[in-house]
This record gives C-alpha cells, sequence and structure tokens, in this order.
C-alpha cells in the first residue's frame, strides 16, 4: 500500500511539472484576465484567491491600479520584463508586479524607481515569504501605509492546511486514513489533469488566434503588393528597359512564392520570413519604377525592415528618418508620401494592426504580423534626415475597456516607465533577465536582489 501511495505522488508531481513546463502564462492572456479584477494566479502558483480579493478591495481608490500576478513556474524573459509585457497592454495609471517561485518583477507608470527599489529590498526580506505576503509587502512600501492585516488571513489559511495535514496523518494510522488519504491523492490528480487539460486548450486557442491575426494582415499586405504589381506592368513593358524588367521579373518570382507560402505557414515564425519577403518585394519594385523614370534605385537597407515605418501598406521606405527616445537614435525607413508630410511638418498616421485581440501601431507590431518590430517604443520623435524639427508620436498603450473592479483607472502624471526584480536564492553571481541594452533607459532598472 505505501509503494502505491508513493507512485501516486510522483505521478502527481511528474504531471504538475509538465504542466508548468509546457503551459507558460502568456502575457496578453494574463493582461485579459487580470484587467477586470486586479490579480491573475497561474494554475500551480499556490496563491489563497481569497486573500488576493482582499488586497485588491484594500487598495481600491488609490492614485495607481496595482495588478498583481502570480506565477507558478519563473517566465523565461524574466519577471521584470513579463510586468512590462502585461503592463504595455492595460490602462495608463497601472502597477503591474509580477511573482514567480524565484523572481520578482515590477513596472510602473507612477513609481520611480528608487520607490520600486526599495519595494522589492522589502519584499524580498519579507520574513513569510508567501506570494500573497509578498505581494502585500510590496505594496504597503509603494503607497507608504498598510494595505491591510492580510498577513492574519494568510496565517489562518497555513493553520488550516497544517491541521488538515496532520489530520490526515492522524487517521493514515488507522486502516480507514489510508483510504481518505488515496481518495484525497487520486482527487488531486484529477484536479491537475483537469487544469493541464483546460491550459493546454487555451494555449492551443491562443496560438491559433495570434496566427490567423497574422496571416490576415500579411494577406491583406500581400493585396496591397498585387495591386503595385499591375499599376507597374505596363510602365515597365513600355519603358524597354532591361534593368527594370529584372527587378520586376524578380518581385513578381517574390511576391508568388510568399502567397504560395502563406497558408502553408503553421507558425509566427515563418510569418516572420515571408515579412521580411514582402520587404525584398517592395524594394524590388520600387526599383523597377526608379528605372522606368530616371530616378537613382535607392539603396536596399540592411539593417532594418525597408517597408514604410508608418504603414507597411505604403509604397517601400526609400527615405532615411531617425526616432528619437530616451534610449537613443534609431534609423527607420518611410516612403516618398510620409516624408513629405514629415517636411510638412505633418504627422503621418500609422496603421493599427490586431495583434493578440487588439489594436496595435504597425511599429510596435511584431515583424510576424507585418509590423516594424519596434515592441519596446512609448513616446518618441521621428525625424527625417537634414530635418531639424521632426514630429512626436506616443506609441504606447491604447486605451482599453473600463475595469470592473478594484477601484478607478487615474491618468499616469509620468510618461516613463520603472522595473525592478529579484534572481532566484542561491546564485553565485548578479545577472538580469533581459538585457540592459534591449530596453529604453526611460523605463528605468531596478536592481538585480538575492533572496535572504
Amino acid at each position: 500500500m505505501r509503494r502505491c501511495i508513493i507512485l501516486l505522488l510522483l505521478v502527481l508531481l511528474a504531471m504538475t511539472l509538465s504542466a508548468g513546463a509546457a503551459f507558460a502564462a502568456d502575457p496578453v492572456d494574463v493582461a485579459d484576465q487580470v484587467d477586470p479584477r486586479g490579480y491573475y494566479i497561474e494554475p500551480g502558483a499556490g496563491v489563497d484567491f481569497g486573500v488576493m480579493e482582499d488586497l485588491v478591495a484594500r487598495l481600491a481608490n488609490l492614485q495607481t491600479r496595482f495588478y498583481f500576478v502570480a506565477l507558478a513556474d519563473n517566465p523565461d524573459e524574466g519577471t521584470d520584463e513579463f510586468a512590462e509585457k502585461v503592463l504595455t497592454l492595460l490602462d495608463q495609471g497601472a502597477t503591474v508586479v509580477v511573482i514567480s517561485p524565484d523572481e520578482i518583477g515590477a513596472r510602473s507608470d507612477d513609481f520611480s524607481d528608487s520607490e520600486l527599489n526599495q519595494a522589492a529590498d522589502e519584499a524580498v526580506g519579507d520574513a513569510d515569504r508567501s506570494f500573497e505576503s509578498d505581494f502585500r509587502v510590496f505594496a504597503e512600501s509603494l503607497i507608504g501605509v498598510p494595505a491591510g492585516a492580510t498577513a492574519t488571513t494568510t496565517a489562518l489559511t497555513t493553520t488550516s492546511i497544517n491541521s488538515a495535514a496532520g489530520g490526515s496523518s492522524a487517521s493514515g494510522r488507522g486502516s480507514g486514513g489510508i483510504y481518505i488519504f488515496m481518495a484525497f491523492v487520486v482527487g488531486l490528480i484529477a484536479v491537475v489533469y483537469f487544469m493541464t487539460r483546460r491550459s493546454a486548450k487555451q494555449a492551443q486557442q491562443s496560438t491559433v488566434r495570434r496566427l490567423d491575426e497574422a496571416k490576415q494582415e500579411i494577406r491583406e499586405q500581400l493585396d496591397v503588393i498585387a495591386n503595385e504589381i499591375l499599376d507597374l506592368a505596363d510602365k515597365v513593358t513600355l519603358s524597354e528597359q532591361d534593368e527594370a524588367e529584372e527587378y520586376f521579373r524578380t518581385a513578381s518570382a517574390t511576391y508568388q512564392q510568399a502567397q504560395d507560402q502563406l497558408d502553408k505557414a503553421t507558425n509566427l515564425a515563418e510569418l516572420e520570413r515571408l515579412s521580411d519577403d514582402l520587404d525584398t518585394t517592395r524594394w524590388q519594385l520600387e526599383a523597377a519604377e526608379a528605372v522606368v523614370e530616371g530616378r537613382p534605385i535607392p539603396p536596399e537597407p540592411e539593417d532594418r525592415p525597408n517597408s514604410c515605418f508608418f504603414d507597411p501598406t505604403h509604397r517601400a521606405g526609400v527615405e532615411e528618418a531617425k526616432i528619437e527616445t530616451a534610449a537613443g537614435t534609431k534609423t527607420v525607413s518611410v516612403c516618398r508620401e510620409c516624408a513629405e508630410k514629415l517636411r510638412r511638418g505633418e504627422q503621418p498616421k500609422p496603421r493599427d494592426i490586431m495583434v493578440g485581440g487588439r489594436r496595435v501601431p504597425a511599429p510596435m507590431a511584431p515583424r510576424s504580423h507585418g509590423g516594424g518590430g519596434f515592441d519596446w517604443m512609448g513616446v518618441v520623435a521621428v525625424i527625417l534626415s537634414g530635418l531639424a524639427q521632426g514630429s512626436s508620436y506616443d506609441f504606447g498603450r491604447r486605451p482599453r475597456r473600463p475595469s470592473g473592479l478594484g477601484g478607478l483607472i487615474f491618468p499616469s502624471s509620468s510618461g516613463s516607465r520603472s522595473s525592478s526584480s529579484r534572481s532566484s536564492m542561491g546564485s553565485a553571481s548578479s545577472s538580469r533577465s533581459v538585457p540592459r541594452s534591449s530596453r529604453p533607459s526611460s523605463r528605468g532598472m531596478g536592481r538585480t536582489r538575492r533572496k535572504r
């Protein structure tokens, strides 16, 4: 009988570990669930829902809206970057705190680096070290007043669990206790199995939804290129210039290949390569037209997309522009139409691309969706090369639906975000989960910490 119990426990442990590894939390799904209620608990995180409800209720009607995310496993990108991805999908005036078994990360519209650093220091030094207690201590440090005596509730919950475990052990000494314990284990396995199946289904649905969104956008961009090919065909034929015909034939072949591969694509990586093919086609068509019209052939960019920065359905980006951010300057390509607008002091309107059920400005949309892939952008200035003035844009978060619980959302008083993180205990060296150079300095960087 003892061997059976041990075997059941090992099976349960294996199922739990495999479920956590295979179905990691997705920031888009987390944002959908955390928005209305103020917290998200990943299956397996072991957080008391009642305690979190109480904490969110006590933190209502503050200057910032707290969102608490409890993960069962450490995210690959690190908790600070995970918090950033969730915050990007939420309203202004928010603070996202993400805790995993070994890390704590946060991003905020309303608190400074030093405030988040101090809150992280206090959280890692928390004697309780439960998810609920770390959330509470972190929030209390930020707002400067107690968020509520949730530690008592946590202690009562822990006591109840310990009492239940003691009762099971005592009854296990009798013949009936073994059967009760086995029933408990079997029931627990059934719950884990159900949650695993549900997580798998949700993950599959999310993947299919994103793939469909990306294909739809790529298909629309292909349609625009098809029209450009039709419009240019007669010009190239009448010009009787071999160089123009060569560029045109190559562009048509690249376009046809991309169109054939679109329906066969089964993942976002393949669609990202298709986006690169579309960029090549755009430049080839632009080169053919330049030969026909007697203009210099524009150089093909090697280190950036050559679609228009503002709208990939425009003509190819043939002029350089600079985007000025707090993190530095980056060169992008803009089409002739958008370049002319910038010269006149106008603001070209960016295309919106559907990503994860939300409209995202084309520059921030991922390459798999035909966007620019600049997902880190916030407030930037776009300056055409040779011009001293530019147009300012806020490529940050788009407004979402109003939240139903946890208090009102107040506009952010600052355009910057901050972060802090806690590394896993037992590590011998200090390191960040995401390289410092990959983030704009305006977002701020917290220090890596050790669990004391």
